[in-house]
C-alpha cells in the first residue's frame, strides 16, 4: 500500500471520494478558484516534469483537499490551526524518505505560509 493510500485511508476517506469533492468545488487541491494554482505552478518548474514528482504533487493536491475537509468541519479558529497542524503531519508522513532537518524545515514553511496566508487573505471576519 502507497504512503498517500494509508494516509487517506486513516482519514476515514477515499482517494475516489476526494476527487468528486474537488469536482463539486467543496475541496480544491492546492489553490482556490481566483488565486494561484500551486500545483500547475510546481508542475511548470523543470526539475518537476518526472513521474515520481508529479505524482508527489497529484499527492500533496489530495491532501489539500483532506485539508479541506477537515476545516470545513467546525469554523472556527481552534479548528483552522488544528487542521494546519494535521495537514503538515500528514505532508511529513508522505516525505518520510527525506531527511529529519528537510521535514523540520517544510513543517515551519508550511506552518507560517498557510497560517499567514491564510490572515492576509482568507480571514474575512478579521478584516472587517
Amino acid at each position: 500500500m502507497e504512503t498517500i493510500d494509508y494516509i487517506i485511508k486513516k482519514a476515514w476517506y477515499e482517494s475516489k471520494f476526494l476527487l468528486e469533492q474537488r469536482a463539486l468545488w467543496i475541496t480544491n487541491g492546492m489553490w482556490a478558484k481566483r488565486w494561484i494554482n500551486i500545483s500547475k505552478l510546481l508542475r511548470s518548474f523543470p526539475w518537476f516534469n518526472k513521474k515520481k514528482q508529479a505524482k508527489l504533487i497529484d499527492d500533496l493536491d489530495l491532501l489539500s483537499d483532506l485539508h479541506d475537509i477537515d476545516f470545513g468541519k467546525p469554523w472556527n479558529y481552534k479548528a483552522f490551526y488544528k487542521a494546519n497542524l494535521i495537514y503538515i503531519e500528514r505532508v511529513l508522513q508522505l516525505l518520510h524518505w527525506t531527511p529529519v532537518i528537510v521535514r523540520l524545515l517544510i513543517f515551519i514553511l508550511f506552518y507560517t505560509v498557510l497560517n499567514t496566508m491564510w490572515m492576509l487573505h482568507f480571514n474575512w471576519k478579521s478584516n472587517e
